[in-house]
Order: C-alpha cells, then sequence, then structure tokens
C-alpha cells in the first residue's frame, strides 16, 4: 500500500510541484509498524506558491484538485 501511494504522489501531485531536478527520501516505520516518508525534493524552475496553485488549478489529472478549488487561497 505504501509504494501504491508513493507511486501516485509522484505521478499526480509531484507534476504540478514543476520540473523536479532531483529527491531524496527515507522510508521509516512508526511504532504500530505502518511506513512514513520524509523527503525533500528539489525543483529545477519554482515559481512560488501562486504558480503552484494555478497548476494544481488547471491540472484536470491532479488528484488534489478539489482541494485547491475549495480552499479560499488568495
Amino acid at each position: 500500500f505504501f509504494s501504491v501511494l508513493m507511486k501516485a504522489f509522484f505521478a499526480h501531485l509531484a507534476p504540478a510541484l514543476g520540473p523536479i531536478a532531483n529527491y531524496y527520501g527515507v522510508v521509516e516505520a512508526q511504532g504500530r509498524g505502518s511506513l512514513h516518508l520524509h523527503f525533500l525534493v528539489w525543483i529545477k524552475e519554482y515559481d512560488g506558491i501562486v504558480g503552484f496553485r494555478e497548476r494544481l488549478r488547471n491540472d484536470s489529472s491532479c488528484l488534489f484538485r478539489p482541494l485547491t478549488t475549495a480552499h479560499p487561497w488568495p
């Protein structure tokens, strides 16, 4: 299940960040045994939160699009 979530993140949300130069992550297990990830993403051409929000709103394939249309961001 964790692998499916990570693949979905990189397939659907990461492209909205912009062109990704590289990423690094560490997987850890919590006390209950569930996995979680700490990671850092390097973006080639970051244009700020406004550009990120617009890419999310305009990308119809993005799983997180409903969150961006419902949230009253400036």
